[in-house]
Formats: structure tokens, C-alpha cells, sequence
């Protein structure tokens, strides 16, 4: 499951739901604005290789799953 299908199978419910906590602490742990880890999220931009690492340590998820090869490409 890459980055943006996890993304989309927390619930986006009314109030402060799992999104919006899965991106602030995202950024928390990145050092970036919940702006640039919504893009990530939604596929529009990537983290670096650090961040990328980062993430998939904190969801305890393979690293290759999360970003397949297809997603590789740094911005």
C-alpha cells in the first residue's frame, strides 16, 4: 500500500480526524508544513529520501511499499 492509498483509507470525518492527525504528525516528524505533506499524501509531490525514511519508520511499513519505484523521484 503506497503513500497516498494509506492516506486515503484513514477516515476524513468532520472535526479533527485520522487525516488531519496522520499530517500534522508527518510534518511533526519531517520538519515540514502539513501543506507540503498533503501533497505528498495526495500524490502531487514527493519527500525526499530522508523524509521518505522517516515516514516509513514511523508507520512501521516497508519502505518499498510505501514509495514504489514508480514514485522514486525526489523533489
Amino acid at each position: 500500500m503506497d503513500l497516498t492509498t494509506y492516506f486515503n483509507s484513514l477516515s476524513g470525518q468532520v472535526g479533527i480526524s485520522e487525516r488531519q492527525q496522520f499530517i500534522k504528525k508527518i510534518a511533526e516528524i519531517t520538519g515540514k508544513s502539513e501543506i507540503a505533506v498533503r501533497r505528498w499524501c495526495e500524490g502531487k509531490n514527493n519527500p525526499t529520501l530522508l523524509e521518505k525514511q522517516a515516514i516509513a519508520k514511523f508507520l512501521n511499513r516497508p519502505f518499498e511499499d510505501l514509495f514504489p519505484k514508480s514514485q522514486e523521484v525526489d523533489n
